[in-house]
């Protein structure tokens, strides 16, 4: 088993699209191609008996944990701790933390927002303010396992620190620092494109792999030459008849 259930493979497939079933300026687009493949694809998970068949929010879910039926999963930062930590704690030191297939998803968050009827707007937003502060937002992640939004916590170093359930594997990275492929990957929106920096970035991205290949046939072709010679210079040619005998050696 490798999911849950086949809802989760879809919503996850889904949340990896730039755009879902609308455009942002209302119009239609639950037709594409991409939209049949990640149906397509949920249909043989379950198809090839690699879904657990667990319902959404039942205690299913921690079963097929706890009985090693299901030994990977595709969540949010609070999926670690909610389901393997809480629901399989033997199994501490066994796990490891991975890009997903397919790239990073979207699939919804939480939020925190102040409604024209509160009686005192000031006061709540100086409470959300604090309790949404890079040292509090730390505090969060490594008590509850909620992911940080403010880019100045990953500067903390209790971000960085080894995480013995996960065989002591430094879990975050700094969003701030990632590579170049990475980075053109997160040009895509979810209703929009800018396809002009996206091809810009690409030719970017595959420029260094241009210049090594480059260099790297210049060398081989140079000491294949250069081996082509010395092979010449060490090769005597020998007559195949012998001009006093006429026999052939």
């Amino acid at each position: 088993m490798i999911c849950p259930n086949i809802r989760h493979v879809w919503s996850i497939r889904l949340g990896q699209l730039a755009s879902e079933f609308m455009t942002e300026d209302g119009r239609y687009a639950g037709d594409r191609d991409e939209l049949r493949e990640a149906f397509e694809l949920a249909y043989r998970i379950g198809r090839d008996g690699l879904s657990a068949g667990a319902p959404e929010g039942s205690t299913d879910l921690y079963g097929v944990i706890t009985s090693g039926r299901q030994p990977v999963g595709i969540g949010a930062v609070w999926w670690g701790l909610a389901f393997p930590e809480s629901a399989a704690p033997k199994t501490e030191g066994k796990w490891r933390v991975a890009d997903p297939p397919g790239g990073a998803c979207d699939v919804g968050g939480s939020f925190l927002a102040i409604t024209k009827y509160s009686k005192n707007p000031e006061a709540a937003y100086k409470f959300i303010t604090w309790l949404q502060s890079p040292e509090n937002q730390v505090k969060a992640f490594t008590e509850m396992s909620l992911f940080p939004s403010s880019p100045r916590s990953f500067t903390r170093p209790e971000m960085r620190e080894p995480r013995p359930f996960y065989g002591g594997q430094r879990t975050i990275n700094d969003p701030g620092k990632v590579t170049l492929q990475v980075a053109v990957q997160q040009l895509n929106g979810l209703y929009t494109t800018d396809q002009s920096m996206v091809i810009a970035g690409a030719l970017m991205s595959v420029i260094p792999l241009i210049g090594v290949f480059l260099i790297g046939s210049r060398h081989f072709i140079a000491n294949l030459a250069a081996g082509s010679m010395k092979f010449r210079r060490s090769t005597r040619v020998v007559p195949p008849f012998d001009a006093q005998s006429s026999h052939l050696r």
